[in-house]
């Protein structure tokens, strides 16, 4: 079994990431990283472990488990997988734009096991946009609901009209138009294959943020979703 150190290390390279990159990412000092890699930080807080999950594109739950088994956020995370609870999915179609209201139907929800904060929401990849981040088509994200984002973070945003718009999942970033030399905020996709393709935040495209990622359910994983069917009743064909 992979220790915390080499685990951290080894996704860290994979996303090409320097340790330096993950710790803005995680939003913790740069030291806390290179600590965790040469093994000298064997413990964090539940609150750190999420953060760098989600800035290495896996699910808390992997992180947490390498935590020594006495850990409060190890000891919290089996209490709370025995069960788990579900989490409301967003659906292809669902957005009322009158304060971004998602509908979802009353069975159509989320399984998992590790704990999330917040009012959180899962919504299906579509598409390799984002796979330089990890996160592939089939994955399900999970989305912490707030209406603004900053930089550097991952943003699930309707596009487009209330009518004809749609999610998109993308990064947040600052870019500088080639042409103007103005920079601004912009959409960017997390694959190189897309060029500069980008979503500006100028006002020509109308762009509401719904929340930010907060983590990853992976397409293969055994927490996926579940569609809750009424039981049908007993008796004769």
């Amino acid at each position: 079994m992979a220790s915390l150190a080499s685990k951290i290390s080894t996704l860290r390279k994979a996303l090409g990431l320097s340790k330096a990159e993950l710790a803005r990412r995680a939003e913790v000092s740069p030291g806390f990283v290179g600590n965790l890699e040469s093994g000298h930080e064997k413990t964090m807080s539940e609150d750190k472990a999420k953060l760098l999950a989600a800035a290495l594109g896996v699910e808390a739950r992997e992180i947490i488990d390498l935590l020594p088994a006495n850990h409060p956020a190890r000891l919290k995370a089996k209490l709370s997988a025995a069960e788990g609870y579900d989490i409301p999915k967003i659906g292809r179609t669902a957005a009322s734009m009158a304060g971004i209201d998602p509908k979802t139907e009353p069975n159509d929800f989320l399984h998992v096991h590790t704990l999330y904060k917040g009012d959180v929401w899962a919504v299906e990849v579509s598409g390799t946009s984002m796979i330089d981040a990890n996160i592939c088509d089939g994955d399900h994200v999970i989305v912490r609901r707030q209406p603004g984002a900053v930089p550097g973070e991952t943003v699930l945003a309707w596009v487009g009209d209330p009518d004809d718009g749609g999610f998109t999942l993308k990064k947040l970033a600052r870019r500088t138009d080639r042409k103007t030399g103005r920079t601004s905020n912009a959409l960017v996709p997390r694959n190189k294959d897309l060029g500069d393709e980008h979503i500006p935040l100028d006002g020509s495209v109308p762009v509401h943020v719904f929340g930010v990622y907060e983590g990853l359910i992976r397409k293969a994983e055994e927490e996926r979703a579940v569609k809750r069917q009424p039981a049908k009743p007993k008796g004769k064909r």
